[in-house]
């Protein structure tokens, strides 16, 4: 009983190799597992980026400048700035001026809730409302 015997030896290596490969597949598996989350925690702080620039105050001042501005005011358009919306409305409109007001609107980021455009005498009535998150 000196010596050790080569199948003991073969057994345990085998056990140890066995032993390496399962925890080095949990670990893969732990990996991906972290990948994965990484990469749904990216995804969601790009939305929260482009959403915090999407309705930022920036934003709302641009829009308002834009409405306060002489020509769309001598246009006829009015506006009813609230905390949580703003009422955009006029009637007989100067075509130009409600389409400056119009495209500044749907080609940014608001949150639009109502629109109407109607054609009226010798140019349109419009009404708007911008909802504020």
């Amino acid at each position: 009983m000196k010596r050790i015997n080569p199948l003991y030896i073969l057994i345990l290596s085998l056990a140890a190799a066995f032993f390496a490969a399962y925890s080095a597949s949990k670990k893969e598996k732990e990996l991906e597992k972290l990948q994965i989350e990484y990469r749904e925690k990216k995804d969601l702080a790009l939305r929260l980026w482009a959403l915090k620039n999407a309705y930022s105050p920036k934003r709302k001042r641009a829009l308002l400048q834009l409405l306060r501005s002489q020509k769309v005011q001598k246009s006829g358009i009015k506006f009813d700035e609230k905390p949580n919306r703003l009422e955009i409305s006029g009637k007989n409109v100067d075509a130009k001026a409600a389409n400056l007001v119009v495209s500044k609107v749907l080609n940014g980021t608001y949150n639009l809730k109502k629109l109407a455009l109607r054609k009226a005498n010798k140019g349109l009535d419009l009404e708007m409302e911008i909802v504020w998150r």
